[in-house]
């Protein structure tokens, strides 16, 4: 399917700019594209729902017989194997799993991490800063701990998108040592709306590993 795709990432480049009337070369000279700002269009075009307003009962999710209101809907129940709830969060310092492989970002966030209560951190004798495994019943991940009383302490977030562009390609960028989706799954159940995979809301269980 080669006809469908560019020469190379030059060619890629420079088709993704064409809108705007500049080359690669004079978008890098700029370092900037941005089109004018415009505030409040829902003062003239109103929210894209049936009422044109805000729906925190949602007329839409009414209409196709789904519940109007936000809930929780854990079909695993925590147990002794696996007594914490994962969620993840995307870092604020990329874009989604992009950018990893810029040495000025990866500076500023650190390790990918996993933020933990510190009560159930104690249960494990973990400590900021300790690598700790993440294990839910489909798989295993590696994360640095980031202790907060923020969270519930049943509760883990885990960093989002990860993977090690360091580690090179025969590695495949070592991907499966951090990344959340090792943790889930894509059989049943899916989110009844969507029909998307779980990311949020796994049961797993963290355990400190000794380096070295």
């Amino acid at each position: 399917m080669g006809h469908h795709f560019w020469a190379d990432i030059q060619d890629c480049l420079e088709e993704t700019l064409v809108p705007s009337g500049l080359t690669y070369e004079q978008f890098c000279e700029q370092g900037l594209l941005k089109r004018e700002n415009h505030y409040y269009k829902y003062k003239e075009m109103g929210f894209p729902t049936p009422s044109g307003k805000v729906e925190i009962y949602s007329s839409i999710m009414e209409k196709g017989d789904y519940d109007p209101l936000p809930r929780a809907s854990l079909p695993e129940a925590l147990g002794e194997d696996y007594p914490l709830l994962m969620t993840c969060a995307k870092p604020k310092d990329f874009f989604h799993s992009g950018y990893r492989n810029l040495e000025s970002l990866r500076k500023r966030h650190g390790d990918p991490s996993i933020r933990i209560h510190p009560q159930a951190a104690s249960k494990e004798l973990i400590s900021n800063g300790d690598t700790v495994a993440i294990v839910s019943p489909h798989g295993q991940i590696y994360l640095k701990a980031v202790l907060t009383e923020s969270l519930h302490p049943k509760v883990v977030r885990a960093d989002y998108g990860w993977w090690f562009p360091e580690k090179g390609e025969n590695e495949l960028f070592a991907w499966r040592e951090s990344n959340i989706n090792m943790l889930t799954s894509g059989e049943p159940p899916y989110d009844p709306v969507l029909g998307s995979t779980r990311l949020r809301g796994i049961p797993c269980r963290i355990k400190k590993i000794e380096e070295g």
